[in-house]
């Protein structure tokens, strides 16, 4: 039974860890785009992150990783009480 919520939540931290890595890829060419530079400064950088906190552009993703997110602390939580330490 412990090899079942290990496997889940090795799936939900593999799937996790995608959509992170795609939103970051996405914000990078975002960041890119706006400004016109092949390798913007810390400045754009911080900017980039404003925008996937507010912009609509980026929606979908701040909510996929939000319920993945979500989700992977819920599966550690019942795994916590299923399975003790």
């Amino acid at each position: 039974m412990i090899w079942a919520g290990l496997g889940l939540q090795l799936a939900v931290f593999a799937l996790w860890v995608w959509l992170m890595a795609r939103s970051l890829l996405r914000l990078a060419r975002w960041t890119r785009a706006q400004s016109g530079a092949m390798l913007p400064g810390p400045r754009w950088g911080l900017r980039g992150f404003a925008a996937f906190l507010r912009a609509p552009d980026f929606a979908a993703e701040r909510r996929q990783l939000g319920l993945v997110t979500v989700a992977l602390f819920g599966i550690l939580l019942l795994n916590r009480v299923l399975f003790g330490s």
